[in-house]
């Protein structure tokens, strides 16, 4: 049988794009189509295809959602808005408007939210010349502009798009959206998650406004997302010399940021570094973090994230090993985190993991440092408490050093020996009572003496590790998060309140604090004064 498809507009829908502008499932739309069928308001036939899909004319689309308004007395679905909130959701048919790919159009709408300019008043050359003024240079939106042969109905749907999203940024940004659902990228759960660890990093650095750096583009979400939340001094991205670059440049410059485009990774002044080595070979991410190792000073403080195959688990080459425990020796590696799944919004061949890394500290003996460590890996991203976890990454940011009490929610303090003579596996190992009890640091001491032997032995002690062996006991240690669970603690929400509140007595409140569960005398403050505070 041969189907007949209608004459399009310039913007297509297929029903997943539908059934998200209508805020309901897939299987609801076609539903809306099969019953539909043969009625009053019946919906409409396909427009064109895609391959195997079959697509719609976004306006036949607008007009069914009206005449079901008017025979309903209500809009189909969850959405009030459908009807303006459609161009949101379309792709736009090339054979109608030119060869106007997604870079084009996206370099359109990040001029829209630069000049304030509607694009539809103008015509192609007046385009052109305002990009031309924009970005002179050509860094992120002139050549995708002037190189492509641009229409008035693709200035259109620019406009179209921008009033659809309220502004031509937020268009762009679902344009970015759209993008990274069909071609992956990382969940939006996992950027929420870098976001806070950027700024507690930021914090603890005690920079204000921050100063953030990005080593590359992949992960230009997070620095908006930062951007919103707290002032930014500078922001720099290095220039990768590729699309990617490019848009992210776009998407800096759209939001009002003015970003410095750095021609290398030189570590410049004090802030935060955030890079991105998940698709490199397990030397080049190896190197590329080391290269900035190097250079970290006093005030800066670098996030990496990568695959779990060079960044923390076992590695088969010798040279990748020395590379990698110098961060140990140094302490400069302050925190390791094998990541959970769900993480990419596209099935990834491997697992990630997230370092963190700062200057070396000064005057430390080796054994007496440690890396917050944590093996994430079983569970899934929606079931990681990003508190606990940038809690954990606060500790590490500044008290890597062994005998300080820690309050750890989801990772462990392991000391660098044991590391160092473990099976090099950063987050796998078993914590023992050695590692729990910093006053035995006679196993810490042989454990990195061992390890000194083995690494100036070099090949003759290929293959073999040292182990310290724990004293033998019942216990083990463990997370605090790990004991809620077993039932072994319970988790009482309460208050801090100063010491100079509190008063011996039999009036006011009582109040739970250490002392009190060591057994000393019952402790109080003034209803009042709780109340107040």
């Amino acid at each position: 049988m041969t189907t007949t498809y209608l004459a399009p507009g310039p913007l297509r829908m297929s029903l997943a794009d539908v059934a998200r502008a209508a805020k309901v499932q897939r299987p609801v739309v076609s539903m809306w189509r099969s019953r539909s069928a043969g009625r009053e308001v019946p919906f409409p036939q396909p427009a064109t295809t895609d391959g195997a899909d079959e697509l719609w004319d976004a306006d036949a689309i607008a007009d069914w959602f009206r005449r079901s308004e008017v025979q309903l007395g209500r809009l189909p679905g969850n959405n009030d808005s459908v009807i303006d909130d459609l161009p949101r959701f379309t792709r736009i048919d090339p054979e109608v408007v030119g060869d106007l790919n997604t870079d084009t159009l996206a370099a359109l709408l990040a001029l829209s939210a630069i000049t304030g300019s509607d694009l539809g008043d103008l015509t192609p050359t007046e385009v052109a010349d305002l990009a031309q003024s924009a970005d002179s240079h050509d860094e992120f939106l002139l050549s995708e502009i002037v190189g492509a042969p641009i229409n008035a109905t693709a200035l259109g749907i620019c406009d179209e798009l921008a009033n659809a999203s309220y502004s031509a940024r937020s268009a762009l940004e679902a344009l970015v959206v759209d993008e990274t659902r069909r071609t992956g990228g990382y969940a939006a759960q996992f950027e929420k998650l870098l976001v806070e660890s950027v700024i507690a990093a930021d914090g603890a650095l005690e920079i204000d406004p921050l100063r953030l750096t990005l080593l590359n583009p992949a992960l230009v979400g997070v620095a908006l997302a930062v951007a919103d939340r707290e002032p930014l001094a500078h922001i720099r991205l290095v220039d990768c010399r590729d699309r990617a670059t490019r848009s992210a440049l776009r998407r800096l410059r759209a939001a009002g940021i003015d970003a410095d485009l750095a021609s290398d990774d030189t570590v410049t002044g004090p802030g935060v570094l955030l890079g991105d080595v998940r698709d490199l070979p397990n030397r080049d991410a190896l190197d590329a973090v080391d290269n900035i190792v190097l250079q970290l000073g006093e005030r800066n403080l670098a996030l990496f994230v990568g695959a779990s195959a060079a960044l923390t688990n076992s590695l088969p080459d010798p040279a990748d090993v020395k590379l990698r425990d110098s961060w140990l020796r140094s302490g400069q590696l302050r925190m390791a985190a094998r990541l959970p799944a769900g993480v990419m919004t596209h099935r990834h061949s491997g697992r990630l993991s997230l370092l963190l890394l700062g200057a070396s500290p000064v005057a430390v003996p080796q054994n007496r440092l440690g890396v917050v460590t944590g093996d994430l890996g079983g569970r899934v991203l929606a079931e990681l408490s990003i508190d606990d976890f940038v809690t954990d990454l606060v500790v590490a940011t500044s008290a890597h050093i062994l005998g300080r009490a820690h309050v750890l929610k989801s990772a462990r303090l392991v000391p660098v020996p044991s590391l160092l003579a473990g099976d090099g596996d950063l987050v796998r190992r078993v914590v023992t009572d050695a590692d729990a009890d910093p006053s035995r640091g006679v196993d810490r001491s042989i454990a990195l003496r061992a390890d000194e032997l083995r690494s100036a032995c070099g090949d003759l002690t290929s293959g073999w590790q040292v182990v310290p062996e724990a004293r033998p006991t019942d216990t083990k240690a463990c997370t605090i998060e790990h004991a809620i669970k077993a039932g072994w603690l319970r988790l009482v929400p309460g208050n801090r309140i100063r010491d100079d509140l509190l008063h011996a007595g039999s009036s006011g409140v009582r109040v739970l604090g250490v002392p009190e569960l060591g057994g000393s005398a019952p402790r109080r403050i003034d209803r009042v004064e709780l109340e107040w505070r």
